[in-house]
């Protein structure tokens, strides 16, 4: 029997072997991609053990471990101490890092915490903040428009992104939202893979919807799916750090059957173009 081609098991040397750990191995792999992070969080939840705490220095770390140049950065103690002083903590802690961008905490406007929800809007814009992010079923409020259409329509006035996670409210909400504010970007982020069948209809009927691709994202082609069928600029990448692992997206961005110039705008050019349209 001729002899076989190519190496014999025994001469294949795996990549973990050669001496470099596994951090080396994924910033070898992803070299010529830098990421914006759509999703990543600092500081300590109300619940032991509900997310492992994290602090700039860790963000930090592992911004460099995944080539991660910017990030868009929320504070976890809004949901305990309150939307107002997560924000205010934010900003001191980190203030400095140009490469990390705050991502504000809001409220409805129906209640009046907000005071005219243009001056706030304004305000939060002013600070350097070029996102948004919101929890109404942890606080307890709605998407609709009777509760807070002010607020939205302050968000869109300046088109400052909004980012949400479907499991904080409903699909019928969200839809409502976009159908209402058709200007203002909207980035579904933690978005599962059992979820296409209800978002890629709001997807064919709303351009300002965006997913981000993060570790629950785990769709065998769905990149290339979404990609072929709404374009490469309805994605965005985001780690989910601390509560996630960001390395599996981000292989899953660096190895997608698509262009390189999707791979690269998907990997930081998409959000740092909503980012920039955020009105001053």
């Amino acid at each position: 029997m001729p002899a076989r081609k190519g190496k014999r098991k025994s001469e294949i040397t795996p990549v973990s072997a050669k001496g470099a750990d596994i951090s080396t191995d994924l910033a070898a792999l992803q070299e010529s991609l830098e990421f914006f992070d759509a999703d990543a969080s600092i500081g300590r939840p109300g619940k032991p053990g509900e997310v492992q705490p994290a602090s700039v220095a860790e963000l930090l770390a592992e911004m460099k471990r995944l080539g991660i140049r910017k990030a868009l950065v929320k504070h976890m103690s809004c949901w305990e101490s309150g939307p107002f002083l997560g924000n205010e903590r934010l900003m001191k802690e980190i203030a400095g890092y140009d490469n990390l961008i705050p991502v504000w905490c809001l409220v409805p406007d129906g209640a009046g915490e907000l005071g005219d929800p243009d001056d706030f809007v304004q305000n939060m814009v002013s600070e350097g903040v070029r996102a948004a992010w919101a929890t109404p079923q942890r606080m307890v409020w709605s998407l609709a428009e009777w509760c807070c259409g002010g607020m939205l329509g302050a968000l869109e006035k300046r088109r400052v992104p909004l980012m949400l996670q479907l499991e904080e409210t409903t699909i019928e909400d969200l839809r409502s939202v976009l159908k209402n504010h058709p200007r203002l970007p909207v980035i579904l982020v933690r978005v599962s893979y059992r979820l296409n069948r209800l978002l890629f209809p709001l997807l064919e009927r709303h351009e300002n919807l965006h997913l981000c691709v993060g570790p629950p994202f785990s769709v065998h082609l769905g990149i290339e799916e979404i990609c072929r069928r709404f374009g490469h600029g309805r994605l965005v990448y985001g780690s989910s750090f601390p509560a996630g692992e960001g390395s599996g997206a981000a292989t899953q961005v660096s190895y997608a059957e698509i262009s390189a110039a999707a791979r690269r705008a998907i990997a930081f050019g998409n959000l740092d173009r909503l980012v920039k349209g955020a009105r001053t």
